[in-house]
């Protein structure tokens, strides 16, 4: 049978001023909360990461969770990094502005880990429009929000109490851990706190259908969360519970991670949920349970490729540098996953297909045979006057074309060494685009558009030399 949480302020408006209200064992009560609000973040619809198809119903879960609890929330979905800042700026702005206020920030959708030169490492949550880091590492940077700026955002709010709920896996490294198993409540809870749960550690498995979550539910909306017994869930509590169970839920290989805000002005307090009765102690099996399911599992691997002729090295349709002849290049920590990997050079293009798989390098190598150049002993280029100019017909003049008329012009300069002498170029008679070319119109040709601002109607960019010479 379920033990519903029932938060006291839910009772009636006129009551909300009581709030949450914790007695204590020794005697005594502490006033907590006037009331609670969530946040939920949702990112699935990746443009360069793998998307996540489950994230959509896990939002919407955790906030039917959240409505029969009593919390008010919202829900952002598939936010760009300029958006990510923007929703919590605002959201802090508008709700974290009352002290006694419980205030809840959920995020579901990729996490990442950065290896910095100091050896440590920085944490991210991943916006849609992220780049993957190998690709473009200064631009992901920019768009993720890492860790840090978390930390910033958080010190930003009024509210006393701020529990952060990550589905996603990367380092913690901006909290203390919390080892242990939780004491009975004190009067110490009402301390300021920042508390942080993951849903495991840097480059751990994240499965799409998400073991996380449906604990996550299970230990709030049953109680199973309250270890000791006491009719409360607090932060610690609930922590502690989800690194127990989804371990065991994933077979160990996946190991949430919780603790408090590494600052001295928040890790005094705990957060904290009531329940309606006191529950039994959560008994840990000694066994695990089976496991669940698992649709998609994200992890890094590393792929190395070779060519013999200098080109455009591109990712399933996206151009990720240029290779010089018998350059190789190296990607690490690249999402595992299947990939086209394709070189484009001015001499033909080749494709083949790989499986990058978790902890393991997987080699590619492109060899294409030059193609022979014939002498050019000498050319001469007409006058333009002397060569037959195109019909200007209404039939014979290609769609969205204008026609050029050929001429002679002096070039060079006789000021500077690089542009002297100074010489007469002719150029013959020609068409050209009324418009630059849109992004349908290369793909109807190519296939693929490696364009980084994606609308068909939009000009086509990223494309290199040898992409023009191809189109």
């Amino acid at each position: 049978m379920k033990k519903p949480i029932i938060l006291c302020f839910v009772l009636a408006l006129s009551l909300l001023s009581a709030g949450i209200v914790v007695r204590l064992p020794e005697g005594g009560q502490v006033n907590l909360y006037s009331d609670y609000y969530a946040l939920i973040i949702g990112n699935s619809d990746y443009q360069y990461f793998p998307k996540l198809r489950g994230v959509k119903k896990d939002v919407q879960d955790i906030k039917a969770m959240f409505d029969r609890l009593g919390i008010p929330s919202e829900v952002q979905e598939d936010l760009s990094g300029q958006q990510m800042l923007e929703v919590l700026n605002r959201f802090i702005a508008g709700y974290g502005t009352k002290a006694d206020r419980g205030l809840i920030i959920y995020y579901a959708g990729h996490g990442y880990t950065e290896d910095t030169f100091a050896g440590k490492q920085v944490g991210y949550i991943v916006p849609v429009d992220a780049p993957l880091y190998n690709k473009d590492v200064a631009l992901f940077r920019q768009l993720g929000v890492s860790m840090n700026k978390i930390k910033e955002l958080a010190s930003l709010i009024q509210s006393r109490h701020v529990l952060m709920i990550f589905d996603s896996c990367f380092a913690g490294t901006i909290f203390r851990g919390n080892p242990g198993v939780p004491k009975a409540i004190e009067a110490k809870v009402a301390e300021p706190v920042r508390q942080f749960i993951t849903a495991g550690d840097a480059n751990e498995e994240v499965p799409d259908a998400s073991i996380f979550k449906s604990t996550l539910k299970k230990g709030l909306e049953d109680g199973d969360a309250d270890t000791n017994g006491d009719g409360f869930i607090t932060g610690q509590e609930l922590g502690y519970y989800l690194s127990l169970e989804v371990t065991n839920y994933s077979n160990g290989s996946q190991h949430p991670q919780y603790g408090k805000l590494n600052e001295p002005d928040f890790d005094r307090g705990d957060f904290v949920f009531a329940l309606a009765k006191p529950v039994q102690p959560m008994k840990v099996e000694t066994t695990a349970p089976p496991k669940p399911q698992i649709e998609t599992v994200w992890l890094y691997g590393n792929l190395e490729v070779e060519t013999n002729l200098a080109g455009d090295l591109y990712l399933n349709g996206d151009k990720f540098q240029s290779l010089a002849a018998g350059q190789k290049a190296k990607i690490s920590k690249l999402v595992a996953g299947d990939y086209t990997v394709e070189m484009r050079t001015t001499d033909g293009n080749k494709s083949q297909q790989v499986s990058v798989q978790k902890d393991q390098t997987q080699s590619l190598a492109f060899k294409f045979e030059k193609k022979v150049q014939p002498d050019i002993q000498e050319f001469k280029v007409q006058p333009a006057l002397t060569t037959p100019a195109p019909t200007q017909t209404s039939s014979s003049t290609p769609a969205n074309m204008v026609y050029v008329e050929g001429g002679s012009f002096n070039m060079g300069s006789n000021d500077y060494d690089d542009d002297t002498p100074v010489h007469k170029v002719t150029v013959s008679s020609f068409y050209i685009g009324k418009y630059e070319v849109t992004q349908k119109e290369w793909r109807d040709v190519m296939g693929t558009t490696p364009s980084y601002f994606k609308g068909d109607d939009r000009p086509v960019e990223q494309v290199s030399w040898y992409d023009v010479i191809e189109y």
